[in-house]
Formats: structure tokens, C-alpha cells, sequence
């Protein structure tokens, strides 16, 4: 199934792959983009921002033990680029900024400010036939 993307400024890189659905043609349109980076700002830097300044994030907390060995392996393979290490027990995928505190109600917030937990599984429907 092809999607239509649509380029949009506010993302990088703003022009969509011509070809959404092939990983060699995503690849060569990502490292064509990324190529032509000249500056990188700081991750943390949040303009307006004081150290007082507190937002609520979505964060999936990953903790597959495969995952974390191939990042920390990576992680060592850049370590004389300046990057920031991540301890094992950190890493996340931030899927997005949910509000700032002040602008987030409590009401509202403890709907999600709890762990996920997953539901039970039902018993098994399925029957063994001698």
C-alpha cells in the first residue's frame, strides 16, 4: 500500500522518499538529507526554557536485553564523536511531548501518569483432539 506524504517544513527532511514502502530508497533519501547537515543543535537545548520548566512526555521505556546490547555496542562505536552515553536502564523512545505541567490538569493527568500494564491473557480457547 502506498501512502501519500506530503512535504512538510516542520520535519526532517521536510520532503517525503519517493518511494515510501522501499527500505533502499528511504535509506538512500535519509542519508541524502542527513549528507547535507552542517550543524546539529543540543538535544536538551529547549529555548525559553528554564531549569525550572517541567513537561509531561510519552516514553516507551525499552528493556529487550537484544536491543540494549546492540545499542551500547553502537553507543562504543561513536564515543569519540561527543555523543551522550545512555546508561542501560535509560533507554526510551519518546514518542512525544504531552504538555507542560502547568498546562496539563491533574485530572486529565492521572489517566496516563500511571505504568502500562498489560492485560491478563484470557484462558486458551483452543482444544487438543486425540
Amino acid at each position: 500500500m502506498t501512502v501519500l506524504l506530503h512535504a512538510n517544513p516542520d520535519v526532517f527532511p521536510a520532503d517525503p522518499p519517493r518511494d515510501p514502502d522501499d527500505a533502499a530508497v528511504i535509506a538512500e533519501h535519509d542519508w541524502a538529507a542527513f549528507s547535507q547537515v552542517t550543524v546539529m543543535t543540543n538535544h536538551w537545548d529547549r529555548p525559553g526554557w528554564t531549569d525550572e520548566t517541567r513537561a509531561y512526555y510519552w516514553l516507551l521505556t525499552i528493556t529487550d536485553e537484544a536491543f540494549v546490547a546492540h545499542a551500547q555496542q553502537c553507543q562504543r562505536a561513536v564515543r569519540d564523536l561527543g555523543f551522550d552515553e545512555i546508561d542501560q536502564r535509560r533507554f526510551h523512545l519518546t514518542l512525544g511531548r504531552i504538555g507542560l505541567v502547568e498546562e496539563v490538569s491533574t485530572r486529565s493527568s492521572g489517566r496516563w501518569q500511571k505504568p502500562w500494564q498489560p492485560r491478563p491473557r484470557p484462558p486458551s480457547t483452543s482444544r487438543r483432539y486425540l
